[in-house]
This record gives structure tokens, sequence and C-alpha cells, in this order.
């Protein structure tokens, strides 16, 4: 029980102590696990399991539609709303057709995204910000 609740304060104190870019990657390994939850559970024909993890999944990216800064974002952040969009579609379908097809598109996409903040050294992140 003791260990439990440590490792829950350690998840706690990364969270609350981690940087907007590492905050933004593990959002989408949050989305990406569950997701990938969502596949297996319905590959076993829980259905019930595969709904919630799809919800946790939507939860996720409606967390980060609703972090986007449209003033300082611009454009991106208007292509990032679109796609998020489509992302909780995709969701949605994947929830009611019971389509692993869906759920792989939404991997793909959020892979991608996840895949191209990695990549975003944190100075220009730093410089894009200070700079606005």
């Amino acid at each position: 029980m003791y260990a439990a609740n440590a490792y829950k304060q350690y998840q706690r104190t990364q969270i609350t102590s981690a940087n907007q870019k590492t905050l933004i990657i593990m959002l989408y390994g949050g989305a990406i696990k569950f997701i990938n939850e969502a596949k297996v559970k319905l590959q076993k024909n829980d259905i019930a399991g595969k709904g919630k993890a799809i919800g946790r999944a939507m939860n996720i990216v409606n967390e980060l539609l609703s972090s986007l800064d449209f003033q300082k974002g611009g454009e991106v952040a208007g292509k990032l709303s679109n796609l998020y969009f489509h992302v909780n579609q995709q969701l949605t379908e994947a929830n009611f057709s019971n389509q692993i097809k869906n759920l792989d598109h939404v991997l793909n996409v959020l892979t991608t995204l996840k895949d191209a903040w990695e990549k975003v050294p944190f100075k220009e992140l730093k410089e894009l910000k200070g700079s606005q």
C-alpha cells in the first residue's frame, strides 16, 4: 500500500515539475497508451473496456485541444485544433463501429505529432515563447 501511494506521489511530482514540452509529450504518450489498450480490449471483445480506454484517450485529446493558444499559436494552433477534432471524430467512430482501422489511424496521427514534439529543441520553444 505504501509503495503504491509513493509511486502516485512520484508521478504527481513528475507532472507538476515538467516543462510545457514534456507535458505535451506525456499527454500524447498517454493517449497512445489508451488507444493501444482499446485495441487489445476490442480484440478480446471487451466492449466496455474498449469504451473506457477510448474515453480516456478522448479526455487527453480534449485536454490538448483546450490548451491551444490561438493568439500565440496562430495558424499552427488552428491546424492542431482541426486535427484534434478529427482525432476525436475517429475515436467516436471506433467506439461505435468497433473498427480497429480507426484506432490505427489515430495512433498514426498521434505518434507523428509526439515524434515531432520530441524533435523540437527546448531552446527553440523558450525563444518562441519569449518573443511573443
